[in-house]
């Protein structure tokens, strides 16, 4: 998008004017407010689910310094460093919960991955009794 008085590109359409010129840039080179609100947005909300994705779309915020805290496991604001209330801070209750869930995956994996190492050896075993044998 060009600019239409100085028609230099437009880098950045949330300006109500031209970078260059100054000139006000009409309705259709801007964003619009939905445009706006869109890329405003965290690019980590699609990866969060539930209150977390809430929370990342601008439901919690740092109360000194207004922006969006998005690790409430934390007692201190990422940002600014002030003291984050309680209320916006995890419970213990809730990150045990999500603890226990990540140990309960990490378990699942391990698991995985014996069994995976089993086989290969069963694997290798049998192919060296071949070898042995002389029907390799």
């Amino acid at each position: 998008m060009q600019c239409p008085a100085c028609q230099r590109i437009v880098y950045n359409r949330r300006l109500a004017t031209c970078e260059w010129c100054a000139a006000p840039l009409p309705e259709g080179i801007r964003l619009s407010d939905d445009e706006r609100q869109r890329l405003d947005q965290p690019a980590a909300t699609v990866a969060l689910g539930g209150d977390q994705a809430a929370a990342a779309q601008g439901g919690v915020r740092c109360p000194a310094c207004q922006r969006v805290v998005f690790n409430r496991r934390l007692a201190a604001c990422e940002w600014c460093t002030a003291a984050l209330p309680t209320g916006i801070r995890m419970s213990v209750e809730e990150m045990s919960a999500i603890d226990a869930g990540e140990a309960a995956k990490a378990e699942q994996r391990r698991q995985a991955l014996r069994q995976a190492d089993q086989e290969s050896r069963a694997k290798r075993l049998k192919r060296l009794g071949r070898r042995a044998m002389g029907l390799w």
